[in-house]
């Protein structure tokens, strides 16, 4: 959850930089569902998702953009998440100035629908009990 001020925490933050992708003899379905796993958290500190998120599939890859609108608490996502090298390494495409990023992943093992029908959903429940007020960003 965000401090007072709306920003990340150090620790929100370290767990972006440290988040597991690759495991010891790790299936393609297991990192492919690291990085969805570590999306959705992103998408949980990130202000203003609505339209600075958005990930979708292309023919042979799901693509990620990501555009921080100038708010410093987004770049400094931005920031854990290069510091997550397997991630960046593994994932990145494009910056464009201005803090636009795009991000990629070959798709042509998983079962993309069912993947991403079950991140909107957590993700749409979250959205549903932040509205609420009953919780504080954790499903």
């Amino acid at each position: 959850m965000p401090d007072k001020d709306g920003y990340p925490t150090d620790e929100e933050l370290e767990t972006i930089e440290k988040w597991l992708i690759i495991s010891e003899q790790p299936t393609k379905e297991d990192i492919f569902n690291n990085l969805l796993n570590l999306i959705s958290y992103v998408e949980s500190l990130w202000r203003t998702p609505d339209w600075g998120f958005e990930l979708s599939k292309e023919e042979e890859y799901f693509e990620l953009e990501l555009h921080t609108g100038g708010y410093s608490g987004n770049e400094l996502i931005m920031d854990a998440l290069r510091a997550n090298h397997i991630f960046w390494s593994m994932t990145w495409v494009e910056t464009v100035r201005g803090g636009h990023y795009v991000f990629e992943y070959p798709m042509e093992v998983f079962n993309y629908k069912r993947e991403i029908s079950r991140l909107q959903k957590k993700l749409r429940q979250l959205k549903d009990l932040d509205k609420k007020g009953e919780t504080n960003g954790n499903v």
